[in-house]
């Protein structure tokens, strides 16, 4: 079985077997990176290499997007587009992951995940589901509605 097949039964596997914990607004916000790196190695596209290297030579693109699609390697091409790494991402002697530009990163991965619940990756401290006050599930933090949108969007 190739790698790339044995890491995406692996991916799915996790994804189906896994149910994301409960968790309040305020448990929420006091969660912190795991550093499983998944955000950083698995970055899904609609663009091809030549479509980014089109939208970095826009010069209207702001800096930070360009620094976080500069930053960008691609890995494999998908059914609906690209699948994408980061140049910058690195794993430790204990295979955590680390960012070699951690202090210059871009807003965009500063951010992450902006207030809202991660499903692409059951090993992510954010794979969870938030509930609200009545128990109620929702998405994401209301207040993260007026954060972050720098009205660009990979996928």
């Amino acid at each position: 079985m190739s790698h790339t097949f044995a890491a995406l039964v692996q991916r799915v596997t996790a994804q189906l077997s896994t149910s994301p914990r409960t968790v309040t607004a305020d448990e929420y916000r006091t969660i912190s990176c795991n550093r499983c790196g998944v955000c950083c190695e698995d970055i899904p596209a609609p663009y091809t290499p030549a479509d980014l290297a089109s939208r970095l030579s826009d010069p209207e693109l702001n800096a930070d997007w360009r620094a976080f699609l500069g930053g960008l390697e691609p890995v494999e091409e998908r059914t609906n587009g690209w699948r994408y790494r980061c140049r910058h991402f690195q794993r430790d002697e204990d295979g955590l992951g680390t960012c070699g530009i951690f202090e210059r990163r871009p807003a965009v991965c500063r951010g992450y995940p902006y207030g809202g619940v991660v499903r692409r990756w059951a090993q992510c401290a954010w794979f969870v589901q938030i509930v609200d006050e009545n128990g109620n599930a929702i998405s994401r933090l209301p207040e993260a509605d007026a954060g972050w949108d720098t009205g660009v969007r990979l996928s």
